[in-house]
């Protein structure tokens, strides 16, 4: 197996604790060093053994040792997306620099989609370090590779991303929170950064869109039904979805060359 592959896995399991922590912290704004990471119901702080990814809910048996209660999907679906994702960007990249602002960008897809499942939002306090971030990553990895003209691509990319969110937005803010639109400047960012040319970039766009939207369809359609008209739909996770499979399987969208 490649070597980039695997290592990028490991990396995945490795910060999968940060990434839940970040998850618990975020929407409360509290500072990831205030506690440790405990039961929301009797406050019993986890081992470092619990915080294992997924050795430590196997062996716990995903419920807090003092009350019994579940500590809900994060401590395994973090760490098996991470890992996922991650293993597939050293797929992707290789051990290219440009794997690294990459890593970034799946970790904020994975904190991103499960607060959002969680709360209906996503947070300032998330998109905007996320976004300060990948900007100076892009920036240097851009000016390493020798690939500048790259970096008009990732703008581009971030407002024809953004721009069909913002219109949705203003048409219907109850059905397209601000927050969506604020996260799909890092979606764009990305997704125009690897395009190549202008065209490219627009084109990727395009179907990064109609892929998270395609996404919310095949789960929103059977929720509606199965829980009425009024249920809530979390479009943040379907954006990402889009992004993701845009970026990933890049030489396989429709009018892409090359990847």
């Amino acid at each position: 197996m490649d070597v980039a592959v695997v290592v990028s896995v490991l990396i995945g399991l490795l910060i999968s604790p940060v990434l839940v922590l970040l998850i618990d912290r975020i929407p409360g704004r509290e500072s990831l060093f205030d506690r440790p990471l405990s039961c929301d119901e009797c406050s019993t702080e986890r081992t470092w053994r619990d915080q294992l990814p997924l050795v430590g809910w196997a062996l716990a048996g995903g419920r807090c040792g003092s009350c019994g209660e579940s500590w809900g999907p994060e401590p395994v679906f973090v760490p098996i997306f991470a890992a996922l994702l991650f293993g597939l960007a050293g797929w992707r990249f290789g051990t290219s620099w440009v794997l690294i602002p990459f890593m970034v960008f799946f970790a904020s897809l994975v904190v991103g989609s499960a607060i959002d499942l969680r709360h209906l939002r996503l947070p300032d306090l998330l998109v905007f370090p996320t976004l300060a971030v990948s900007l100076v990553l892009i920036g240097v990895v851009s000016l390493v590779e020798g690939h500048t003209q790259s970096l008009q691509y990732a703008g581009l990319g971030a407002v024809a991303f953004v721009s069909p969110l913002f219109l949705m937005h203003i048409i219907n803010p109850r059905g397209m929170g601000f927050g969506d639109v604020k996260f799909g400047l890092v979606l764009g960012l990305f997704v125009g950064w690897i395009a190549g040319n202008w065209e490219s970039t627009v084109n990727l766009v395009i179907w990064a869109l109609m892929i998270g939207s395609l996404s919310l369809l095949v789960v929103g359609l059977p929720a509606v039904f199965l829980r009425g008209r009024k249920v809530a739909l979390p479009f943040g996770p379907a954006l990402a979805v889009g992004a993701a499979v845009t970026v990933l399987f890049t030489s396989s969208i429709p009018g892409m060359a090359t990847g």
